[in-house]
């Protein structure tokens, strides 16, 4: 069958020169060879599907433990599960289980643990009602008699959802293997023409030094193969350093700093990402040259070219010189 491209142009409306749009991007998190291994007594929970579970602790001794506080806002469909160690054929676990909603979207929550649990609480969880509940908690605590014990060592998402660790003051990444990575969940998908640049600062400075890695595409300046046959750029961070930027105005599709040496701790890193348009002369001919989106026949965005018809979203100036 013979193959064909068609190439669609679509006109890109323009946007003043200076304009520039500042984002808090996703708290840095562990990515390969890595580890979070921040304190913090908060969190966010995302439930997507029904009774979905996130453990808070599990394996109490109920002669010690008596209650819990949970302080909370953002919830929507969650409530609280108990399951003890005495029997009880009725329910799913054939353990004794007390379910306990909370109070409105925002507030907190007192409970004593019933007699009727047994001698253990096996598990203690937020459950998710429904897929779309959430629930946002400042602390967790549990009591004991008249002492308390904040939780800061959760059992974690056991499943159905995802987890997110808040920490006033920054995430505390371990560098577990050598050129272990700490990675950034983007906030925006590179557009041809903008100019990405991201600022992190460290809660103390680096033990060690890192390295920005960028992975882009053949062809951009300075960037290198890597053993995965993907391209890649590196920004040097030296050790003692207390913050670090990078800009990007070419094509990537991630950003994570790198550590050459295993077993070191980064502590209170944060990170926000300024987007604005593009400067520099070199990126601003890039973004004339390059094509801006790749769809297929359907509609569907792609990441590359593929065999049979494919739609190509054009910059004006790409544009021009085809006219020509």
């Amino acid at each position: 069958m013979k193959k064909f491209l068609l190439s669609l142009v679509v006109a890109l409306s323009a946007v003043a020169a200076n304009a520039q749009t500042k984002l808090t991007i996703v708290p840095p998190n562990q990515w390969w060879g890595s580890k979070d291994v921040t304190i913090a007594t908060a969190g966010k929970i995302s439930y997507d599907s029904q009774y979905g579970e996130f453990n808070i602790k599990k394996n109490l001794d109920l002669s010690v433990y008596t209650g819990m506080t949970v302080v909370y806002k953002d919830m929507v469909d969650t409530q609280i599960k108990i399951q003890g160690d005495a029997e009880d054929p009725s329910t799913y676990s054939k353990k004794a289980e007390v379910y306990i909603g909370l109070d409105g979207a925002e507030g907190e929550k007192t409970i004593e643990f019933p007699a009727s649990l047994g001698t253990k609480i096996e598990a203690l969880s937020l459950q998710g009602l429904a897929p779309g509940g959430q629930i946002a908690f400042d602390k967790i605590i549990l009591l004991k008699g008249e002492e308390q014990e904040i939780v800061s060592d959760f059992a974690g998402m056991a499943w159905g959802g995802t987890f997110t660790k808040v920490a006033g003051d920054g995430v505390d990444i371990l560098i577990t293997d050598g050129y272990g990575e700490i990675g950034f969940k983007e906030a925006v998908s590179y557009e041809a023409g903008k100019e990405y640049k991201y600022d992190v600062t460290f809660g103390e400075a680096t033990p060690e030094a890192l390295q920005f890695k960028i992975c882009t595409e053949e062809g951009v300046e300075g960037a290198q193969l890597g053993s995965d046959s993907k391209y890649y750029i590196y920004q040097d961070v030296p050790a003692g350093a207390t913050s670090a930027s990078v800009t990007v105005d070419y094509v990537y599709s991630s950003i994570t700093l790198q550590c050459a040496v295993a077993n070191t701790t980064f502590k209170g890193i944060q990170a926000t990402l300024t987007v604005g348009n593009a400067t520099s002369v070199a990126s601003a001919a890039a973004a004339a040259a390059v094509p801006v989106a790749y769809y297929n026949s359907k509609g569907q965005k792609i990441s590359k070219l593929e065999k049979g018809v494919n739609i190509v979203k054009m910059s004006d100036d790409t544009v021009k010189k085809i006219k020509k």
